[in-house]
């Protein structure tokens, strides 16, 4: 878990032990980052250790280094940590020969004229 991140459209950095989040100027911004991934653009808060060409040791886990932010619970305390989302998709190098089979076969069996249905 981090406590600096990297707010992408904005391009500012923000503190989560701050409680200003080291920025000024900007309204609304704690509760923009504290949107559920699923509500917002989920590569809108970025790890700064990625954003600023480190070496992320999350990252290198197996993560990817885009964060969401969300309260802890340390002793009678709550303070902001970010945390790296998982990585939802890897990509690969070449289409595999399984995948290119099934793509004709859709191809073939979705042409009117092969399967003799019309429109």
């Amino acid at each position: 878990m981090a406590n600096g991140v990297c707010h992408t459209e904005y391009g500012i950095e923000i503190y989560l032990t701050r409680p200003d989040l080291g920025v000024d100027g900007y309204p609304g911004l704690l509760e923009e980052i504290m949107t559920r991934v699923s509500d917002r653009n989920p590569q809108l808060v970025e790890c700064l250790a990625h954003h600023q060409g480190k070496e992320c040791a999350s990252e290198a886990g197996g993560k990817s280094p885009w964060m969401f932010i969300r309260r802890a619970r340390v002793g009678g305390r709550t303070p902001l940590v970010a945390a790296h989302l998982p990585v939802t998709h890897k990509a690969t190098p070449a289409e595999s020969a399984q995948h290119k089979a099934t793509k004709e076969r859709i191809i073939v069996a979705a042409s009117p004229l092969r399967s003799g249905r019309r429109c």
